[in-house]
């Protein structure tokens, strides 16, 4: 007899949940600082990323067109705009009409093999995309900035489709503003492939506290430096998936 498993619960995040990282404000100072990762590991990750967020440009034909495409996301986008938000959306997703914040309830990672997604009811969504990015905005503690957007971001989910594209573009812009491009394409990489570990984390944040997730992406940026000397690139890029899964 298979175990039965349990029905998602509505989930809206409690802005408040944000106060849990005080305890652990800039624990991360001297990590941020000692992040260090090769050109090689640097390269093919950032190529994988692009790929993934637009893989439905099939126009797209070689290395420096995903990397010239991005710089113009990037370039374009003001974060702390809705109207801005709203038009990378459109235009990454390939939509022909406007873009537009969900209007109704949505099911998020609700898979029947396992318990840990949930449901994101309706809200005024546009009012905690704001809020985030004014949060965010004002946020010193690289590590704690992550947490917060990734937390919150994913779980208001704003979008029917598209949210983890978004969130990795987004995070890349607010980063590379602070002058934190690498470490920001090393951990949207990470979490792109390492997603179900990911989804985890985010499901135990929801239960224990955001602590915990600062802890996670704390992990990340040390083990990039050892990752680094580990890794072997084959020319072509290939085999980064599998190097990052059996590290």
């Amino acid at each position: 007899m298979k175990p039965l498993i349990a029905m998602p619960v509505a989930f809206k995040p409690n802005r408040l949940m944000k106060d849990d990282l005080d305890l652990v404000s800039f624990k991360s100072m001297d990590a941020v600082k000692d992040f260090s990762i090769s050109e090689e590991l640097l390269g093919d990750c950032k190529i994988f990323l692009l790929k993934d967020i637009f893989r439905g440009r099939t126009d797209l034909n070689c290395d420096q067109d995903f990397i010239a495409l991005f710089a113009e996301y990037v370039r374009r986008l003001d974060e702390a705009s809705p109207a801005s938000i709203l038009e990378a959306h459109r235009n990454l997703m390939c939509l022909e009409n406007k873009s537009n914040f969900r209007k109704e309830p949505v099911q998020v990672g609700v898979r029947k093999s396992s318990s840990i997604g949930f449901i994101a009811p309706f809200y005024e969504v546009k009012l905690e995309i704001v809020w985030l990015m004014d949060v965010c905005k004002k946020e010193k503690d690289i590590v704690a900035l992550m947490v917060i957007f990734n937390f919150f971001f994913l779980h208001v989910h704003p979008f029917a489709d598209g949210n983890g594209r978004m969130s990795r573009l987004i995070l890349h812009k607010m980063l590379v503003e602070r002058g934190f491009e690498k470490l920001s394409i090393f951990v949207s990489l990470i979490n792109l492939i390492e997603k179900e570990r990911f989804v985890d984390r985010l499901h135990f944040a929801r239960q224990y506290g955001l602590r915990h997730l600062y802890d996670y992406f704390l992990n990340l940026l040390t083990a990039a430096r050892s990752m680094s000397k580990a890794y072997v690139r084959k020319g072509d890029g290939k085999g980064l998936e599998k190097f990052i899964l059996d590290f």
